[in-house]
């Protein structure tokens, strides 16, 4: 896979195999083909972990546990708030300007929160419908 460009990660990096239990299990079970993890976090900055998932063409996938509740505005899918940007709102060295799709939804202690960029909204949809709650 190709190297791509994430930003500064608000934690420290943890080993893959203890993403599940930093993220109390919420994590995707489906991931499009060819998009794996990059890099898994433990607790920092008001997350108590998360995840960078990728792939060859650098589609990006973030995934966050937070402390907070909170979850924004937006339109509901499911337990799901989901906001998705402007056309040029969101930006990584190789997509260049692009959306991003947010979704926020409360879990116990808190929320998990995973933005994607490059996707399309169905692949979206389906990542995080795929996230035990």
């Amino acid at each position: 896979m190709r190297f791509c460009p994430f930003g500064i990660a608000r934690a420290s990096a943890i080993p893959s195999e203890s993403l599940a239990d930093v993220m109390a299990n919420h994590v995707p079970s489906w991931l499009p083909e060819g998009m794996g993890l990059v890099e898994a976090f433990g607790p920092g900055d008001g997350s108590s972990g998360g995840a960078y998932f990728a792939d060859a063409r650098c589609r990006e996938v973030q995934l966050w546990s937070w402390d907070s509740s909170e979850t924004g505005d937006g339109e509901h899918m499911g337990p799901w708030v989901v906001e998705v940007s402007s056309p040029r709102d969101c930006f990584n060295a190789v997509l260049g300007s692009g959306r991003c799709i947010n979704y926020h939804t409360v879990v116990g202690g808190g929320s998990v929160g995973v933005q994607m960029m490059g996707l399309e909204r169905t692949e979206a949809d389906k990542i995080v419908q795929s996230i035990p709650l």
